[in-house]
């Protein structure tokens, strides 16, 4: 016979939380992630760095307890592509609408 279980750890309601891919760094140079925000310029978007601090780290999710990124900010959850690079205050094409799926909402 064989069997298997789930034993909850640790339970966190009404908290930040963010695909634990997103997540870049780590606990020597901080915890941070890569945000969209909107530009004056149609259809382009720019890249911001958010630095943040982490709690709870699940399967999936890693909840945010401090830092820049709010309710509704959307995080990058993987690269592009192996050659495109990551740069504060870059200005790219909204991957919303060209395709490209790596982004996901903060959720709630």
């Amino acid at each position: 016979m064989s069997a298997s279980a789930k034993i909850i750890l640790n339970k966190a309601d009404q908290v930040l939380c963010i695909p634990y891919d997103a997540v870049r760094g780590g606990e020597n140079e901080g915890y941070f992630v890569f945000a969209l925000e909107e530009t004056d310029k149609p259809n382009m978007v720019k890249i911001v760095r958010k630095d943040i601090e982490i709690g709870f780290e699940g399967d999936y999710f890693t909840e945010v307890t401090k830092g820049d990124l709010k309710e509704g900010d959307i995080v990058f959850t993987d690269f592009f592509s192996e050659s495109f690079t990551y740069e504060d205050g870059k200005i790219i094409p909204d991957p919303r609408l060209t395709g490209d799926t790596n982004t996901a909402n903060g959720e709630n």
